[in-house]
């Protein structure tokens, strides 16, 4: 599995269809996902839109580089947060249990309430997809953010979300006798009341009526969470970093270093779209001084800023591998002509980066 990372408009999710591209080529069975709900993933593979289930795109692609050119397969899709929500209930619960929870308006509350849900879903449907054994190489676009390995706390998050105490103070049954348990059903009342202005009529009866499989729900996405957890943070996935020299030159790196270090996942690579390097390759080219004065001053400004980008890529690679692992690799990427939104240009990144 590979994780691309990076913040916004760096090229992210063009880089994640250009690796899997590259790697379909190569002969690999590939599964391309977004989690991203903006559409650029389906415009860099030159689709009107993508499915919320792996769609094969091999005819597509062989349109464009020939019959016979593609050793692989690339399926991509873009995540459906609330249909993996469901097949996941329909797993642990079977269909009852999956009924009763679609009839409620709870998942939007859920969704709506829970920061990270999309995200936490999206590793249920990477998970789904590597046990299902169709495919070698998991590729996944990330939406934007400097700390883009947050999901990996889910369980913790889950369970602090559905603390049982909680549960236990809201669900008590008011009937009963004792005094102190009078006084909970009397707070308890008011803060239900509360709760039904903010939330919608009738989701605090849903709640209730589904507190019996909510432990189970629970329990379930928690321990499927954990067995995530330790595949990410194993030798079969890894995290890519994208970036930009102007990213680079900002420490946009610096959180992401640190969240990966701290939760275990490895670096695979730095890639750098938009690299400098290629207008600005040598210190003092031949020819540099018999040029105009504007050119020369150009070249001479466009080399300091590669070697800006050289230090704070050898930066990123010392402070990688500081964890004990050898320094990933950086590959680069020059600024194109035009921007990639479509499978040739796509085509033409693949091969950059192969």
């Amino acid at each position: 599995m590979a994780i691309l990372c990076g913040t916004g408009g760096v090229g992210k999710t063009t880089t994640s269809a250009a690796l899997a591209l590259a790697a379909a080529l190569d002969g690999r069975r590939v599964g391309l996902i977004t989690i991203d709900p903006a559409r650029r993933l389906a415009t860099s593979l030159g689709l009107n839109q993508l499915r919320s289930e792996p769609q094969s795109l091999n005819a597509h692609i062989e349109k464009e580089v020939g019959k016979g050119k593609l050793k692989g397969s690339l399926s991509a899709m873009m995540l459906d947060s609330e249909n993996t929500f469901y097949k996941f209930l329909k797993k642990v619960g079977g269909a009852e249990i999956h009924d009763k929870f679609r009839d409620s308006t709870l998942f939007e509350v859920i969704a709506g309430n829970f920061g990270g849900a999309h995200d936490f879903l999206a590793m249920e449907k990477l998970y789904e997809l590597h046990s299902s054994g169709k495919f070698d190489l998991l590729v996944l676009d990330t939406p934007p953010a400097r700390h883009t390995l947050d999901f990996l706390d889910a369980p913790e998050h889950i369970e602090k979300f559905f603390d049982d105490r909680i549960f236990a103070w809201f669900l008590t049954d008011p009937r009963t006798s004792g005094i102190a348990e009078r006084v909970r059903a009397k707070g308890a009342k008011v803060a239900l009341g509360v709760l039904e202005k903010l939330t919608g009529e009738g989701v605090i009866k849903d709640f209730v009526s589904l507190s019996p499989h909510i432990y189970q729900v629970k329990n379930a996405f928690v321990e499927r969470q954990k067995h995530i957890r330790n595949l990410l943070t194993s030798e079969r996935a890894g995290a890519v970093f994208v970036s930009s020299p102007t990213d680079l030159s900002r420490g946009e790196a610096r959180p992401f270093l640190q969240d990966a270090q701290a939760k275990g996942i490895e670096i695979l690579a730095f890639i750098v779209n938009r690299s400098l390097r290629h207008l600005a390759p040598e210190e003092e080219p031949r020819g540099l001084k018999s040029v105009p004065l504007p050119v020369a001053d150009n070249y001479r400004r466009l080399r300091f800023l590669v070697k800006e980008e050289e230090k704070n890529l050898r930066l990123l690679q010392e402070l990688a591998g500081r964890s004990g692992g050898s320094k990933p690799p950086v590959l680069t990427a020059p600024e194109l002509e035009k921007d990639v939104h479509d499978l040739p240009g796509l085509l033409t990144l693949a091969e950059i980066l192969s």
